[in-house]
């Protein structure tokens, strides 16, 4: 997901670079501050050194209760991104303020999925299509 602001003198795009923007953190990216780190491209199968597939942990814990797991991050998220901004808004040095930014996201997403168990398979047909997904890309629950 993307959300572009784009003024006189720069253009910051926030990006989730994630599959779902209710569970991820919008980070700053600026053509002048360079590509921040988000690892390999993510393909079909897991990878914990790709962002998307480190995020895609968190997010598949969330489906097994998605209301008690926002009530865990809403608020570090909202105030992260509320921080991010005003850290972009007053920076001096722009790339180091995006590498924060984007650390301390990175940081705060390992956190949440440390936090919450992983989806356990139910009974559902939601639950068990969920399980088999995570065993077709090879994520270990």
């Amino acid at each position: 997901s993307m959300v572009s602001e784009v003024g006189a003198d720069r253009a910051v795009h926030w990006v989730t670079a994630t599959s779902a923007p209710c569970t991820s953190l919008f980070k700053p990216v600026l053509l002048e501050a360079g590509a921040p780190p988000v690892g390999p491209a993510p393909s079909d199968s897991y990878d914990d050194q790709s962002l998307w597939w480190r995020h895609e942990r968190l997010h598949r814990a969330l489906l097994a209760d998605h209301a008690a797991g926002m009530v865990l991050i809403a608020a570090e998220r909202d105030a992260l991104e509320a921080g991010f901004r005003a850290r972009i808004d007053a920076a001096d040095d722009l790339k180091s303020a995006v590498a924060s930014c984007w650390r301390e996201a990175e940081a705060a997403e390992a956190r949440w999925a440390s936090a919450l168990k992983p989806a356990r398979p139910g009974g559902s047909a939601h639950a068990r299509s969920w399980a088999r997904l995570n065993q077709v890309a090879g994520m270990a629950s």
